[in-house]
């Protein structure tokens, strides 16, 4: 996370300071006056703090008690605006701002090329096409196509909440996760695994966690509006999408909830995708409205974290850095770019995402 670097850190904490001051005048804790500041957004807007420990529950809690004023609301409002120095993510990192999927018309002729070929039967969970523009620049794309391994679902937390729950009557707002991969098939088969480990016939809200670019979302929202219609989920989700692919989607069923990161230090979102989420009547689900800790600990994050943490591990440049010669080496082994040097590749296949 660059915005929590040393060098970013010590022209971010102002904003903490400032934060600081008015949640003295107020009487409550940086951290509560942050997560006021979301609250006070709307009915539509529901932040959710995360915490490891449970007396910040509390705290958190006790943050509806905050009341803010128009003009205090404007001060902080002021505060944020200076700037926060450095990205909320690392570089390579799939954000709403590079959510944007392929058109209709891409997939369509997709499908064509795939009948021409006689692979009607293929397997869009374990098969992927990489390289869409090429289809929409005039078919010549090949049958370049690759395996990948079976996906993996993170829904670890929600299956301790079902076995809690005995698999007796409905469990409120399961949040169904998948990794991104917005095929048919695979959001068909994650969603009856997510039913089965949580013992229930259906899924209140079912998130598509991140935008899988490499189908028009049209593709995955479609299977979803299949599922609403069987009644094994309610309402559906995404994730980190953005405004024009959030506008696509509620064409093809109607999205209930938008999740993304909105505090008083991640403030992109308000240009175009809180404003379409008003238009749409689309609810807001904030994610890290506590600035993911820093006002909490202000300047002093980087230091209170444990070892493992993951904010500690993604501000590590050297790490990173290897992280990346890992996946560089496995790139450049493929058969593909033998031939190659990955650089042009990467720049003529401009949807591969490495």
């Amino acid at each position: 996370m660059p915005r929590l670097q040393p060098e970013n850190m010590e022209h971010n904490k102002s904003l903490y300071e400032r934060v600081n001051d008015i949640a003295s005048r107020k009487g409550c804790t940086p951290s509560q006056l942050a997560l006021a500041w979301v609250h006070h957004q709307g009915n539509g807007v529901c932040p959710i703090p995360g915490t490891t420990k449970i007396e910040n529950l509390k705290e958190n809690i006790e943050a509806l008690s905050v009341k803010l004023s128009a003009e205090e609301m404007s001060e902080l409002e002021s505060i944020a605006s200076v700037g926060v120095k450095g990205d909320r993510y690392g570089p390579g990192v799939s954000t709403w701002r590079t959510s944007d999927t392929p058109p209709l018309s891409t997939w369509k002729g997709l499908m064509e090329i795939l009948k021409k070929y006689k692979l009607q039967e293929l397997e869009t969970q374990k098969w992927h096409i990489k390289d869409f523009r090429e289809v929409e620049a005039g078919g010549r794309a090949e049958k370049t196509v690759r395996t990948t391994e079976e996906a993996v679902e993170s829904c670890s937390d929600w299956r301790w909440m079902g076995g809690a729950t005995g698999g007796v009557g409905g469990v409120a707002f399961v949040d169904g996760k998948c990794e991104i991969c917005g095929d048919p098939a695979y959001v068909r088969t994650a969603c009856e695994g997510s039913l089965k480990r949580l013992g229930v016939d259906c899924i209140d809200l079912y998130y598509q966690h991140g935008i899988d670019t490499r189908l028009p979302i049209e593709v995955t929202i479609g299977e979803l509006k299949k599922l609403v219609e069987e009644g094994k989920i309610k309402y559906i989700g995404l994730s980190e999408a953005s405004a024009s692919t959030i506008r696509r989607a509620h064409a093809v069923h109607p999205v209930t909830a938008i999740q993304l990161e909105w505090s008083l230090w991640s403030r992109d979102v308000e240009e175009e995708i809180i404003p379409t989420c008003r238009e749409l009547g689309i609810g807001i689900v904030a994610y890290s409205p506590l600035g993911r800790g820093f006002f909490s600990s202000g300047p002093k994050l980087m230091e209170n974290l444990t070892e493992g943490d993951f904010r500690k591990v993604h501000n590590n440049a050297k790490k990173e850095t290897e992280y990346d010669k890992k996946y560089l080496g496995q790139f450049v082994s493929l058969p593909a770019v033998a031939k190659a040097k990955p650089s042009s590749l990467i720049v003529e296949h401009e949807n591969f995402i490495l």
